[in-house]
Order: structure tokens, then sequence, then C-alpha cells
């Protein structure tokens, strides 16, 4: 009788555990940098950030939104920003922030350089913008001196 009890009790642990450990899985970084955030929010604070690459467990979900945990540190980061797929490091050097995004595109430096030839067209100014960096402050005033939304909506 004890045994039976003891089983029954074992299984319905068990069931009440499954949606959290189905829920764990684990992910990769695959943007260059990734802010880690306290909350599911675009302008909650900074807990800190991954590299491209960077192994997580992500262990809940809300909206466009997944909670992981690296080592020690847990908090939010946009679910777009990762993948199942384990990201291999090729054993060279890191890559620019120009060979990532080229390769995003499905480009290498060879074909950006070689199609910059063949049109013609002056990228100067493209690869001006490409090293514009704004700060999650001057997008907040932006967005709220425009009344515009915050980007959390869903």
């Amino acid at each position: 009788m004890k045994m039976k009890r003891f089983l029954v009790a074992f299984l319905v642990l068990l069931v009440a555990l499954l949606p959290a450990l189905a829920a764990s899985s684990i992910q990769y970084v695959s943007v260059q940098k990734l802010t880690v955030k306290k909350s599911p929010s675009f302008f909650s604070s900074s807990v800190t950030t991954l590299a491209y690459g960077s192994q997580v467990t992500v262990v809940a979900s809300k909206g466009k939104w997944s909670q992981v945990k690296s080592g020690n540190t847990t908090g939010w980061v946009n679910s777009a920003s990762l993948t199942k797929k384990k990201i291999a490091s090729s054993g060279s050097a890191n890559a620019s922030a120009k060979e990532i995004s080229l390769a995003g595109k499905g480009f290498s430096q060879e074909i950006e350089d070689e199609y910059k030839k063949s049109s013609g067209t002056d990228y100067a100014s493209v690869d001006k913008m490409e090293k514009l960096s704004v700060t999650e402050s001057a997008e907040k005033s932006f967005l709220t001196e425009g009344s515009l939304k915050m980007g959390d909506e869903e």
C-alpha cells in the first residue's frame, strides 16, 4: 500500500514538473552583442551582455522575450536573438561587426567589393552609417519626445 502511494505521489510530481522541464532548452546567441535585461522590456535595466555564440538555457518565454540563464546570471532577451543551432568557432580571430553583418545578409567582403566595383555605387555613406551607435537613453528620449510606442506592446 505504501509503495502504491509513493508511486502515485512520484508520478504526480513528475507530471507537475514536465512543463518546466520542457520549457528549458539550450540555445545560442545569434547576434554580435546581446544585452540581457532585468525584465522583458526593451528599456528595462541591463543585467549583462553576452557575445555571439554564447550558450544560454532558456527557462521561460513571454511574448517576444525569453528568460535565459547564463552562468549565475538570469535575465530576459529578445527571442529573435537566439538560435537552437550551435554556433561553432572557426578557431581564428573573432569576426568583425561588418563581417557578421555581411554574413547575415549572405555576403562576404569579396562579394560586397565586387558589387561596389561593378555597380559604381559609392558606399562611403553606408559605411559611415554602419559605424553609428545610439545609446538606449537616446533611443528612449527620441521615442518619448515623438509620442511613439516603446516597442514592448504585443
